[in-house]
C-alpha cells in the first residue's frame, strides 16, 4: 500500500494479506498519534499548544512522552546534533508551512543566525508528566517519522513480515526473508536496492526538503550549532541500524559530521552509504548486499 502522510510518501507492506487490515490499522494509529501529541502544522496538538506558551509548564500526555523519548534518544545516538531544539532556526530559514508551500513560495534568509538551544534547557519531569521548556520551542521532524515506522513494524511483525516506509524512513519486522529496499536519494537519484532483514535503513538528503531564499537555497538538515542548514561535503547519506530511530539519527548527524562520519558511523558498529555533490558513492562498515528489484 502506497500512502501520503505529514508531508511525505510512504509505503506498507505485509507477507501474509490476511493481517494488511491490522497493519494498516496499526499504521493510521500511530499516525493519529503523532498528529495529536507532536504535529507542529496543527493548531491544537500538544506540540503547537506548548510552543505557542514555551516559559509555561504543560501537563503531558503518554503518547507525548513517547514520541520526547524517541528524540531523546536520537540526541544521544548524534551527540546532540539531531536535536528536537532547531524550530526556531527551521522557522528562520523560512520552514513556517507545509513544504509544499514552501517550495511553491520561497523564502527570505535571516539576517543572522543563532545556535540552537541546548536541549538541557528542557525540564522533563517524567513522573509528573510535566514537561517546562523554559522558553524553547521543540520540533520533533528529526526522529517522529522513523520512530512511528519502528512501532508499527515491530507491532505487526509479531503477526506477519512487514516493511513500513514513511518518506525514506524504513523498518522491517518478522522478516524470514530480505525484503527488498530501494534506497533514493530523490525521484530522479535511485540507488540499487539492498535486502535487509531486521533492523532499519534511514535516509538523510539535502535534496529534497529544500527552498529559495533571497541568498539562495536553503533546506532542514539545521546545525544545531550555528542554527544554519549545514553545509556538507555529502549530500545525501544512509545508515542501516538496529532500528530505524538509530539509523534515522545517525544519517542526520553524518551530514552534519561531515568527513568524520565515516569513523562514527562505523565505530558505532553500523553500515553506511555516503554520497558526495558529484555523486560519487562510497560503502562503510557492511553495507548489506545489492538485491534484484
Amino acid at each position: 500500500m502506497r500512502f501520503t502522510t505529514w508531508g511525505v510518501s510512504g509505503t506498507l507492506a505485509v507477507d501474509n494479506e490476511n493481517y494488511a487490515t491490522l497493519a494498516q490499522e496499526t499504521l493510521w494509529r500511530w499516525v493519529a498519534a503523532g498528529d495529536r501529541a507532536v504535529n507542529r502544522f496543527l493548531p491544537t496538538s500538544e506540540l503547537s499548544v506548548i510552543n505557542a506558551e514555551p516559559w509555561a509548564t504543560h501537563q503531558i500526555s503518554d503518547a507525548f512522552i513517547e514520541f520526547f523519548d524517541a528524540a531523546l534518544e536520537s540526541y544521544d545516538t548524534s551527540d546532540g546534533l539531531c536535536t528536537p531544539t532547531v524550530l526556531d532556526a527551521l522557522e528562520a530559514w523560512g520552514y513556517d508551512a507545509d513544504i509544499d508551500d514552501v517550495q511553491r513560495d520561497g523564502r527570505s534568509a535571516p539576517l543572522t543566525a543563532s545556535a540552537a538551544a541546548p536541549l538541557a534547557s528542557v525540564a522533563f519531569d517524567r513522573a509528573a508528566r510535566r514537561l517546562s521548556p523554559n522558553g524553547v520551542r521543540l520540533d520533533f521532524g528529526a526522529s517522529a517519522k522513523a520512530f512511528v515506522a519502528d512501532q508499527v513494524a515491530r507491532e505487526v511483525g509479531r503477526h506477519t513480515p512487514v516493511l513500513v516506509e514513511l518518506g525514506g524512513d524504513v523498518a522491517v519486522g518478522g522478516a524470514v526473508r530480505p525484503w527488498s529496499v530501494g534506497v533514493a536519494e530523490d525521484a530522479e537519484h535511485i540507488g540499487a536496492p539492498i535486502g535487509i532483514t531486521s533492523g532499519g535503513v534511514a535516509t538523510s538528503s539535502t535534496l529534497v526538503r529544500n527552498w529559495s531564499t533571497g541568498t539562495g537555497r536553503a533546506h532542514h538538515i539545521i546545525d544545531p550549532r550555528t542554527g544554519a542548514p549545514v553545509i556538507s561535503p555529502w549530500r545525501t547519506v544512509s545508515v542501516a541500524a538496529d532500528s530505524c530511530l538509530t539509523a534515522n539519527a545517525l544519517s542526520t548527524a553524518s551530514l552534519l559530521w561531515g568527513e568524520e562520519a565515516l569513523y562514527y558511523v562505523t565505530q558505532a558498529g553500523w553500515a553506511a552509504r555516503f554520497v558526495d555533490h558529484d555523486g560519487k558513492v562510497l560503502c562503510v562498515g557492511g553495507w548489506p548486499q545489492e538485491v534484484a528489484s
